[in-house]
Parts: C-alpha cells; structure tokens; sequence
C-alpha cells in the first residue's frame, strides 16, 4: 500500500509539474476552451517567430495544404472543434486584404496554439478587483504581448496562466500578463458569432483624479511602449481605435486611444474643454485645422512633445513639430483642446529616472 501511494503521489507531482511547465496545451486547459466554443485567439505557435500556419487537407489527413496559410502575426482566429486525440483543431480563419471572409480548416495543434511562453495553472474562475479594467493584449512570440483591446471583466472569465515580461533589459521591474478565457456577448468575427476570446490581459489600477496626476507619466511610458503606437507603424484614415468601439478615424481614432489609455476617457472630446493655446499641457488632447494631437509633455522652454496617427498614414512621436511662442501654438492652426490633467505637471527631463509606483 505504501508504495502504492508513493506511486500514485509520484505520478500527481509530475502532472502537475507537466501542466506547469507550458508546451501542449494541458487537458484541463483544453477542456476548459471546449466549453466556451466557438473562441476567438490569436496564434500561439510552438514556434514563436513563425510567422504563418498551413491548414490541413482534412481532420484524418493530415498532410499540408500549401496553398492557403494564416498569417500568425495578426490574423484573430475562431475556433470550432478539438479532434478526439486532442492533436489537431478546427479553425475559421480569415482570407482576403481585409479578412472579411472567413475559411475552414483543421490545423496541428502545435501550429496554433501552444503553451511553451505561459507558466499555466490549472483554471480558476477570475476576479477583476474592484474598479480595474483590463487591457486586452495577443501573444507576440517572444516579445511583449502587443495591445488588442481593453474592457471591463464582470463575469465567465477564467484564469489559465500567466507570462511575465521585463519592462527593460536592464531592469527588474515586470509587467504582468494573465491568460483568460473571457466570456463574450455581441462579438462577432466574419459569420461567427463568438462565445468567448481566449488573450492576455494587464490590470490597469483605478482611476481618478489623483490617480490620473500622481501615475500619469509611468502610464504614458507604458502607452508608448506598447507595440501599436510604436513611431512608423501604419496608421492611416481608415485606422480605427483599438480600445472603444467608436467611428472615429485616422488621426481622431489615435487622440480617442490616447485619452482612453490613459485617462479611461469614453472619447477624446471628454476632458476639459479650453480655447487658449497657452494653457496646453502634458496629457492634453488638441483639434488643429484638420488634424487632432495628443500631448505627452510640456516643456519649460515650450517645446511640446506630441504623438499622433495618421501622418503620412503613420504613427509619429516629436518634439519638433509644435511649440508654445508667445502664448501662440506654433507647427499648426490652434481651434481648442481639452484638459486631462486638473494642473500641469513638471516635465521631466530627457532621460530622467522616474520613481516607480510601489
């Protein structure tokens, strides 16, 4: 009996540490995504820089079909069905320039969806504690999870694991990603009507007035590092903001995520309106002639450090594109802005080392 136990002790630990330790997808985990078909994701391949997957010819063929392929890097996948030997998935993906239209096929598990970059637990129901949102993010291979929404989690939400990332190479500090499976109401990709999104999520701490003064630089840090509003990437009039459901376009759907990253705005028109260009600060949003810009700073000589989307249908971040002379705006046509912020803050320097929130 006593090496009966032993055995049977042996066999748990080893389970356990299996599920722990990432790679295939563990049982428990798998059963739990089974119960909230058909979910949404994006790719997490074994192999995190590939940069495509090839569907199958069949679920009992499964040899390649070279001629289609997902692109894992951006394309949000549906899944509908696990085979029975729990080796290959079936996937709606979508097709086309626009990824309208949306195919089906089976795909090897270890194509799409791996667990080798999670440190899993066995699923737990999830909690928000109260007033944190969640910003919702994808796998990015071995980099930073990249930003793909944010929305507040009530209820039908799971915890399966968690990655952590480095906010710098030579630094301790860490950001911390949850893995969910959310449950969904009204989400819809191509045909399919979605029951539940399978991401990554960071909690975002509550907001307030003194939140929004006391934390406001350390969150625009975390604003210009996140892998969307990064300077170059494609950001043009038909762009649309990823953290609300809005029409909002081009240069007016970045200012909308400005003001939503950092301030939970519900647009970028919900701050403080003022019409006097002298009075512009850091975490400002302002209407040109033609064109909206966030500010991230101030500084005593006038300087504006700005970012904005839809510049030459790109993202940009300066600071020689506007300043304060003379109580004047100059680098464009000043209608009137919004405040964020109840008072302006210090500027830092360039390169200042900021204290960072206990």
């Amino acid at each position: 009996m006593k090496t009966s136990s032993a055995k049977l002790a042996l066999l748990a630990a080893v389970a356990c540490a299996a599920m722990l330790a990432g790679g295939a997808v563990p049982p428990a985990v798998l059963a739990k995504l089974a119960d909230h078909l058909p979910l949404s994701f994006h790719a997490m391949p074994a192999k995190p820089k590939a940069k495509k997957a090839f569907p199958l010819v069949s679920e009992k063929k499964r040899t390649y079909t070279k001629n289609l392929s997902v692109n894992i890097a951006g394309d949000e996948l549906v899944l509908l069905a696990i085979s029975d030997d729990k080796k290959v998935v079936q996937l709606a993906y979508p097709v086309g320039a626009r990824g309208g239209d949306y195919l089906t096929g089976w795909f090897r598990i270890e194509d799409v969806l791996d667990f080798s970059q999670v440190k899993v637990h066995p699923p737990a129901e999830y909690k928000a504690p109260d007033g944190v949102r969640c910003l919702l993010y994808r796998a990015n291979g071995y980099a930073k999870p990249a930003l793909v929404g944010c929305m507040r989690v009530e209820e039908d939400a799971w915890k399966l694991g968690e990655k952590r990332v480095r906010k710098s190479s030579h630094g301790r500090d860490e950001y911390v990603f949850k893995l969910l499976c959310l449950g969904m109401r009204n989400y819809v990709l191509g045909e399919h009507h979605v029951a539940a999104r399978l991401v990554f999520v960071r909690e975002d701490h509550p907001f307030g007035e003194s939140e929004n003064e006391r934390y406001y630089h350390e969150r625009i840090e975390d604003l210009i590092g996140e892998d969307p509003y990064q300077p170059g990437r494609h950001w043009d009039n038909s762009t649309h903001p990823l953290l609300v459901r809005s029409g909002n376009g081009g240069c007016a759907a970045f200012v909308t995520d400005f003001a939503k990253y950092l301030f939970d705005a519900r647009n970028f028109n919900a701050g403080e309106q003022f019409n006097d260009a002298s009075e512009i600060r850091a975490g400002d949003v302002i209407a040109l002639e033609g064109h909206f810009i966030s500010v991230i700073d101030r500084y005593p000589d006038g300087t504006l450090y700005t970012m904005d989307g839809n510049c030459n249908s790109a993202i940009r971040r300066t600071k020689r594109a506007y300043s304060i002379v003379d109580g004047k705006l100059k680098g464009g046509k000043f209608r009137h802005g919004w405040h964020y912020l109840s008072k302006p803050l210090d500027a830092p320097d360039a390169g200042k080392h900021r204290k960072k929130r206990k």
